[in-house]
């Protein structure tokens, strides 16, 4: 920390299994923090003062050499609209299922308004898939950040995802069906 080394001085007289168990705890908190999973001597109390915004510029600040520019981008796009729909004041301690129901609702406003602006027939599936791809970036971030220790896992929510109907693949024609059809056309 900054270089400097500190120590930590027992009571005389405490026993030697207390001692070599808060030196195996601080080990093994230093290795997470050299694996830039959680930060050494943070304070865990810290995600109760944290807001979502501040939450994910951090995440995402942390994984630049991690993965693409893309990926990143993709995280921030969402991140920026889950923010805008429930707030950028909103701590990380506060979220709940029911803003996630707010960047749902937000989102479809959002697209209808686009579809109509721009003329195009309404498509719920498309902007139900859409949704979900946001949705499963935001669970990345968050999850990332229970992973990096900047907030208790127990304070991400469990949402699930909008049913949408599933892409068919073209049927194809085996070779006795090309055959009938070609002598019917012939």
């Amino acid at each position: 920390m900054n270089g400097h080394k500190r120590f930590k001085q027992f009571p005389k007289g405490t026993p030697k299994a207390l001692v070599e168990a808060e030196f195996k705890r601080i080990e093994s908190e230093l290795a997470l923090h050299k694996a830039g999973l959680k930060r050494f001597g943070g304070d865990p109390r810290a995600a109760e003062f944290l807001t979502v915004h501040g939450l994910a510029e951090s995440v995402l600040n942390s994984r630049q050499h991690e993965v693409t520019k893309e990926t990143i981008a993709r995280n921030r796009h969402a991140m920026k609209l889950f923010v805008a729909a429930i707030g950028k004041h909103t701590l990380v301690a506060e979220i709940k299922p029911t803003h996630f129901e707010q960047f749902r609702n937000a989102r479809f406003a959002a697209m209808k308004q686009l579809y109509q602006t721009r003329g195009w027939s309404w498509n719920e599936d498309k902007v139900k898939r859409g949704w979900n791809k946001d949705l499963e970036n935001i669970r990345t971030v968050l999850r990332l950040a229970a992973k990096k220790g900047l907030m208790p896992a127990h304070y991400l929510p469990k949402i699930e995802k909008l049913k949408v109907d599933r892409r068919r693949l073209p049927s194809f024609l085996n070779k006795q069906e090309i055959n009938t059809k070609a002598k019917s056309q012939a």
